[in-house]
């Protein structure tokens, strides 16, 4: 992979870009951190059910939640908190 980045500037295989992606993409998951794979996986989810609960109730700024990444954080780790590591 170094050796394309220093010889490539643009890559014409569609294979080589394939699996070229696969590895940065493995990459990239390999790399993320635990909290953020978290509020991937279960702190979204569970904003967007608390929202809709919200929005049901009436309240209006409850489609914003969703979006806000300091509030998916803090639903990731309470999860995290109430079930243990995963």
């Amino acid at each position: 992979m170094d050796l394309v980045i220093r010889v490539v500037e643009r890559i014409r295989s569609r294979l080589l870009r394939r699996v070229l992606s696969a590895v940065v993409a493995k990459l990239a998951e390999a790399l993320e951190s635990p909290v953020r794979r978290l509020m991937r996986d279960v702190g979204s989810g569970l904003a967007l059910r608390l929202s809709r609960i919200a929005a049901s109730w009436g309240n209006r700024q409850a489609v914003t939640w969703t979006q806000n990444v300091g509030f998916v954080r803090y639903l990731a780790v309470m999860h995290l908190n109430a079930v243990g590591p995963p």
